[in-house]
């Protein structure tokens, strides 16, 4: 943010040109996105290979998913046209094959992924709680309390003074929340199930006794030093 800033005060114009629509700033938002989609999606495929909850992740690449796409309108710039769009399903000048095959897409995977997400509801729930004790649980909710802030006073912080382009402070500070989702995700991800394996000491153990593991864990699954 503050390189945005210096580089703004520098060249008023450049500055501008940064954080045009479908320019440098919105497409440093997609890559941030993406990577921690990716990250995301294998730590997630780790947590399912070792038997381990995984909805966290499932709703992690769900939302970097639906936000990169609606960033920078990833389907106008892939086919030329807006494919995510009432107008696009019900136009006759596109091929009805591609149009059934358009709601398929666009409708039937985020239909399947939320009704995925409501049966473990549960499990995501008790995760995401989980993570408000952790530092990458804290680093999300800035984040996330950041984005929503921007969107909710966007008119506002676009009739701020000083902005090389109307929407200067908007787009900076939008990166700034995205930086923060590729930090949650790094530690999150690999946080949860570190906590999640390993066995921890409970507040009543004794020596010589075996320590106690953490809720839903696989019998045999963690061994103790020594052990065979």
């Amino acid at each position: 943010m503050a390189i945005l800033v210096l580089v703004a005060l520098r060249d008023w114009n450049l500055g501008g040109w940064l954080v045009i629509e479908n320019g440098v700033v919105e497409w440093l938002q997609v890559i941030l996105m993406g990577i921690a989609g990716v990250l995301a999606a294998r730590q997630g495929l780790a947590a399912k290979r070792r038997g381990e909850p995984f909805a966290l992740e499932v709703a992690i690449v769900a939302a970097m998913t639906m936000i990169c796409i609606g960033e920078v309108d990833l389907d106008r710039v892939l086919f030329g046209t807006k494919v995510i769009h009432t107008k696009f399903f019900v136009s006759p000048k596109h091929p009805l094959g591609w149009r059934l095959l358009a709601v398929l897409v666009v409708v039937g995977a985020p239909t399947a992924v939320g009704i995925w997400l409501l049966v473990h509801i549960r499990e995501l729930w008790w995760a995401s709680l989980r993570g408000l004790l952790e530092p990458w649980g804290q680093t999300a909710t800035f984040g996330i309390s950041l984005y929503v802030l921007v969107q909710v006073f966007e008119h506002r912080i676009d009739r701020l003074p000083w902005q090389p382009s109307p929407d200067f402070f908007e787009e900076v500070l939008e990166l700034v929340a995205r930086a923060q989702h590729v930090r949650r995700t790094c530690r999150a991800t690999t946080r949860y199930h570190e906590s999640n394996v390993g066995p921890t000491l409970d507040r009543d153990h004794r020596p010589g006794s075996r320590p106690v593991g953490l809720p839903g864990r696989v019998p045999g699954q963690c061994r103790l030093p020594g052990e065979a």
